[in-house]
């Protein structure tokens, strides 16, 4: 075989180089998307275990109304959850409001209770990244009924 010249030696280090220079771009935008995925499933995770702890509070609600103003809380506090939940915090509004109910006859014995219109923000700071509202939901509490054996078995609860 003939030996290599400078020139060709110069042209093959120049390949080479411009080949790692295509290889290293490609991996960039590669190991981009990878980390761009692992944040959309740490966003999908907290959204997802946001929406169960707003459906147990809301459930929590129908049974006990919440008291009109604001308050808010944490979930490492509530003895169902615990401290691996210490990063998900609720922040609760509740306005009463009367019901003008012109028009309709009524009970005169019955005191007419208001509706609680409520806003309920699940809130997540885990201390490293930024705090975020992933679930903030808007609902009306109508007045509790009180179960005596004729509502249970009208709403055929029984």
């Amino acid at each position: 075989m003939f030996p290599m010249r400078n020139r060709e030696r110069a042209f093959i280090l120049l390949e080479v180089m411009l080949a790692l220079l295509i290889l290293a771009v490609a991996m960039t935008a590669i190991l981009r998307g990878f980390i761009m995925s692992l944040g959309t499933i740490r966003e999908n995770t907290i959204m997802m275990k946001s929406s169960l702890l707003v459906e147990t509070l809301l459930d929590d609600y129908e049974l006990e109304p919440p008291v009109d103003g604001r308050a808010d809380g944490s979930f490492a506090d509530d003895k169902r959850f615990g401290p691996e939940w210490k990063s998900y915090f609720w922040e609760r509004d509740v306005e009463e409001e009367d019901v003008d109910y012109d028009g309709f006859a009524s009970d005169p014995l019955q005191e007419r209770e208001p509706i609680l219109f409520m806003t309920l923000r699940i809130v997540y700071d885990d201390g490293q990244y930024r705090r975020f509202v992933p679930i903030e939901v808007e609902t009306a509490l109508l007045p509790s009924e009180v179960f005596t054996r004729e509502s249970l078995q009208s709403s055929q609860l029984f």
